[in-house]
């Protein structure tokens, strides 16, 4: 019988979780694994049973692992396989995923307990970024699956080293610690970074970020992986074989809630936001927080004009033992509008406005309203913002270094690009 195997990998356990079956497409958990009261189902669309899932319903888990869009493309014709493939594009792929689940052909020899790196320079990693194709046989070599549309690659980075060195190339099942993002624009990964940095400073939960000028004007976006617990016994010599890297278990709301990559950006009846919060009110173990935190968020998304807040940009971490549930950090906070290439219809809407230059002071209240938040708690979350987001944007690039100073105008830009929507939660965070 020909099928997958799915694996959940620890630093230093790894379990077997089930399996696809690819005669009857079905997906079964492993009795063992049922059993266990320690382990939590894979997602919150798969609930642990002994009946077998049919493909219509395990496959948004599954094929949220892989990549959409363009780099699904540059995967499949590095794999040789049809874009539609996906569950081969998984067997061949899927060993360093998102999270901590490891995929694999029945009687791979794969060993999911190495932990061997390689050194990268910064220039080697210039030369990953060559082109979509390069990148894609990269990620294929390493078995590596990233979800998204954007050009990226994982490596593990040494703890304390400077960005643009200590760089690793996980080999051998090894985990990596760093996703590595290049724009489809040049300005993309400076204008992240900048974002990301900005939201930490409002408050925000997101990963460390970093930027590598891989070469030929071309920037890439570090971001540490917050599906992976790091540590490293000495700081000297970049002694790899000190680097322990703990995978976490995660999944999308997409995932969460089985919903198939390409209908990410459909709004969800009543609402995608209330159903979001709909969700982290039913799973989460700090639910008060989490909604606050994610209308935060929300909030953050709309001055900076990302409107490519989807459902596949907000995750869920699992918890070992006791199987509880939070919010995620934020991650691949992109200002879309700030680009006249992009669409300025929202991934989610607020109160009843889909573009985001339609929302007005009402479409708070109703944002408030429909997530069950008194509009006074929202106002002063948006009053907090109001105060803060132009400065954090302007000092986002302060620690860059001087071959880097031009991230700084970018940053100017980008908050007069943020006053129009400014003015719009200001008048509500008076109001409210």
């Amino acid at each position: 019988m020909a099928r997958l195997v799915i694996r959940r990998v620890g630093e230093r356990d790894v379990c077997e979780v089930g399996f696809i079956d690819l005669d009857s497409r079905t997906f079964s958990y492993a009795e063992s694994y049922r059993e266990s009261v320690a382990r939590p189902p894979l997602s919150l669309s798969l609930p642990l049973r002994e009946e077998p899932y049919p493909e219509g319903e395990f496959r948004p888990y599954f094929e949220g692992l892989l990549p959409d869009g363009d780099a699904r493309r540059a995967l499949a014709a590095a794999l040789a396989v049809r874009e539609g493939d996906y569950l081969s594009m998984l067997g061949s792929s899927a060993v360093d995923c998102v999270g901590d689940v490891a995929i694999s052909p029945d009687g791979d020899a794969a060993d999911f307990s190495q932990t061997d790196y390689v050194s990268v320079s910064e220039e080697e990693i210039g030369t990953f970024f060559a082109d979509d194709a390069s990148l894609s046989k990269r990620n294929v070599k390493d078995r590596l699956s990233l979800a998204g549309a954007q050009a990226k690659t994982a490596l593990a980075h040494v703890p304390g080293t400077p960005w643009n060195e200590g760089w690793l190339r996980p080999v051998a099942g090894a985990a990596s610690t760093h996703i590595l993002k290049a724009g489809q624009s040049v300005r993309i990964p400076e204008l992240e970074y900048v974002c990301m940095r900005a939201a930490r400073a409002c408050g925000i939960d997101v990963p460390n970020v970093g930027l590598l000028d891989v070469g030929r004007g071309r920037l890439v976006i570090c971001v540490e992986r917050f599906d992976r617990a790091v540590s490293c016994d000495s700081k000297t010599d970049n002694e790899t074989s000190q680097l322990h890297v703990r995978r976490l278990h995660q999944e999308d709301f997409a995932q969460a809630m089985g919903i198939m990559p390409g209908s990410k950006y459909v709004e969800l009846s009543p609402s995608t936001v209330e159903a979001i919060c709909g969700l982290v009110r039913k799973v989460s173990n700090r639910p008060l927080v989490d909604v606050i935190s994610f209308l935060r968020l929300v909030c953050f998304d709309y001055l900076v004009g990302n409107c490519d807040n989807h459902l596949k940009n907000l995750s869920l971490l699992h918890r070992e033992g006791d199987r509880s549930v939070s919010l995620a950090p934020a991650y691949d906070i992109v200002p879309t509008a700030f680009f006249e290439r992009y669409s300025r219809e929202m991934g989610m809407r607020i109160g009843s406005s889909s573009l985001i230059d339609d929302v007005t002071p009402d479409d708070f209240r109703g944002l408030a309203s429909s997530c069950g938040v008194k509009v006074r708690l929202l106002g002063r979350v948006c009053a907090d913002l109001v105060d803060r987001v132009v400065p954090a944007l302007l000092d986002a690039a302060r620690d860059l270094p001087p071959d880097l100073d031009f991230v700084g105008y970018s940053a100017e830009d980008l908050a007069r690009d943020v006053e129009p929507r400014l003015s719009v939660l200001a008048r509500f965070a008076r109001t409210s």
